[in-house]
């Protein structure tokens, strides 16, 4: 399908999760039900620190890495445009290109601080997480474009489910090695999933 025009309509999806975002980030701290739910889960963190969590919390979180992203974004999106699939190509680059800097943007209008205990090396302030941000655009957007490819129905559903599944554990070990909060996390899924929607919908 064409880029033209209705694939451009669709960036009104992460758009929209954009300003949702902005809106809720000076909020959270009055949400006092949502706050009591973070100091659970915080509880629960801390008391989670035994080396083997803590060092397949780390393993999971490098799926949603700028450097291992960009590693695969540089060997995926030249092999989808030689294989002809321009289209696919172009979705994929942008999964790769767009969802670090926009997370960082955001990051810097949010400027909310991160959990005091945290067992990760962080940069920047807290909301979004980019990891799980750029996990859900780049593996969701990937298993779109690859289920098709694949010659059986088992195969096809097992790219779609790594291509949701793979992001969910990115956000939860961002949250187990004590790097976010849950609506850190959350925030991340939402764009992340909803960049992925809005590139490879006209495709599917």
């Amino acid at each position: 399908m064409p880029w033209w025009p209705g694939r451009w309509l669709l960036l009104l999806m992460p758009l929209a999760v954009v300003a949702l975002l902005l809106w809720a980030a000076p909020r959270l701290q009055g949400w006092t039900h949502w706050q009591a739910m973070e100091q659970r889960v915080a509880a629960l963190v801390g008391r989670c620190k035994h080396p083997r969590v803590v060092a397949a919390a780390m393993d999971i979180s490098a799926l949603g890495s700028s450097t291992l992203v960009g590693l695969l974004g540089v060997v995926a999106v030249p092999a989808l445009w030689a294989a002809g699939g321009t289209d696919a190509a172009l979705a994929l680059a942008l999964a790769t290109a767009l969802p670090g800097p926009l997370g960082r943007w955001l990051k810097h209008r949010t400027q909310l601080v991160r959990p005091a205990d945290s067992r990760s090396i962080t940069f920047g302030s807290s909301f979004p997480s980019n990891h799980t941000l750029m996990a859900s655009a780049w593996w969701l957007t990937a298993a779109a474009l690859t289920a098709p490819l694949m010659p059986t129905d088992a195969l096809r559903n097992g790219a779609w489910l790594l291509g949701v599944l793979l992001p969910l554990a990115v956000g939860g070990s961002r949250v187990a090695l004590g790097a976010h909060h849950v609506a850190d996390v959350v925030a991340g899924w939402l764009l992340g999933f909803g960049l992925a929607l809005s590139l490879v919908t006209p495709s599917m």
